[in-house]
């Protein structure tokens, strides 16, 4: 810095003088470590490549003139490669410590160690510092498989702290309303966002939706719409402990057992109808994806995958309640068969945050001779219907109180009233 006396004269002769200080801030280095060196350093295999360095052992060398005496505050250490693992970024930075000892560079607090790209699991990147997630300048990678992808807080947790250009992620999981609602989320698209892996974007539900709002905002419209390109794993529908799989068709998500289809491949597309005061869901398997409603041998289910039963979650909002349940054919197994709950907004006193959760496991039975239903020799059918209300009738005569009634009839046969 340096400071000076400048006097100005007008044309009438009069002056002035002020002295002026200047100060001229010392530039801020960035002193880039190359990938083959740190390796070479730490004796780890720091971008995954199998390969220590180059394979060519002590051709690296650290930054040119980087030294006590260049080295001012506020300079950074750049890390030019990736870094595969969050345990490579651990390496590296013990290594930094020692350098900067071996040095005697005293590593100001106003510098940073900074990376150009790292990757690591969901649970370990929650384990860095929001300064280390805040120091990646260009690409953070979220490596959990699609097949088993991080929760959506756990990526927003992440994300938050993150200041690079580009945020991959092979997945998401959570319930269809926590999904529906990030498609939007401060303008950022959770869904279309997802990193494809072969041409193909995945993510999973917790939870068989039937919620036709929460349904529609997932899937989209427009130029926002979802694709038959999404692969949708369904966690809250399985049968024999195998997950449903997912695909969008004219606007809303049809389910089956099998990537590609096969002689046993069980079929779901859940109908919402209404019988005032009941919203009525209907789920019912099937043993074609081109289902006949008024056809029992399509929903004839023996040696079918679904014949192993059916187990179901699914959430109700903001004040609607489960009355009743009709299961069609079907049983309750006798291990951890029903389970109804209220699992969010008991602490406060409005409707609007309340969720109740509904969890069943069923297996399949013999329809009854009915109306709909002529000849059931060697049939199996598997559904139900989930009769529900609205806040307003809690507790009142139209309120079952959840009780669930085996009826034997086929759904076509079941009326909310009966």
């Amino acid at each position: 810095s340096d400071s000076f006396t400048v006097t100005v004269t007008d044309d009438c002769g009069g002056t002035t003088t002020q002295i002026i200080g200047l100060t001229i801030a010392a530039a801020k280095d960035t002193w880039s470590f190359s990938n083959d060196y740190l390796e070479e350093q730490t004796g780890a295999d720091l971008d995954g490549s199998g390969v220590i360095g180059d394979g060519t052992p002590g051709n690296a060398a650290s930054p040119a003139n980087l030294t006590s005496a260049t080295y001012d505050a506020g300079d950074d250490y750049l890390v030019e490669g990736t870094l595969a693992s969050t345990a490579a970024l651990d390496a590296v930075k013990s290594f930094f410590s020692s350098f900067n000892t071996a040095r005697g560079i005293n590593f100001d607090a106003s510098s940073a160690y900074k990376y150009t790209n790292v990757s690591g699991s969901a649970s370990n990147l929650k384990t860095l510092s929001s300064a280390d997630l805040g120091n990646i300048t260009r690409t953070l990678t979220v490596s959990d498989s699609f097949t088993s992808p991080t929760s959506l807080s756990d990526l927003q947790s992440i994300k938050a702290s993150f200041s690079g250009t580009s945020f991959d992620y092979h997945g998401i999981q959570g319930t269809t309303k926590e999904l529906a609602d990030a498609r939007n989320d401060s303008g950022y698209d959770w869904i279309k966002n997802i990193t494809a892996q072969n041409g193909t974007k995945s993510f999973t539900l917790t939870d068989l939706s039937l919620n036709t709002t929460h349904q529609a905002a997932l899937v989209g419209n427009g130029a926002d719409a979802l694709d038959a390109s999404y692969l949708i794993n369904q966690n809250g529908l399985t049968s024999n402990s195998s997950a449903y799989l997912g695909a969008v068709s004219s606007g809303s998500i049809t389910y089956r057992t099998d990537a590609s289809a096969d002689a046993t491949t069980s079929y779901l597309a859940p109908i919402t109808s209404s019988s005032s005061p009941y919203t009525n869901h209907v789920i019912g398997l099937a043993n074609t994806d081109l289902q006949n409603p008024s056809s029992i041998a399509d929903f004839n289910i023996s040696g079918d995958d679904a014949a192993s039963g059916l187990s179901l979650t699914t959430h109700f909002y903001g004040g609607e309640q489960l009355s009743h349940i009709s299961l069609s054919g079907a049983n309750l197994s006798t291990t951890n068969g029903y389970s109804y709950q209220q699992t969010a907004g008991s602490d406060t006193s409005s409707i609007s945050d309340d969720i109740w959760t509904l969890r069943l496991n069923l297996t399949p039975g013999q329809p009854a001779i009915s109306g709909s239903v002529s000849d059931n020799t060697g049939s199996s059918i598997l559904g139900l219907i989930l009769h529900t209300i609205a806040s307003s009738d809690v507790g009142t005569t139209n309120d079952l109180g959840a009780s669930v009634f085996r009826t034997q009839a086929w759904w076509n046969d079941i009326s909310a009233n009966d």
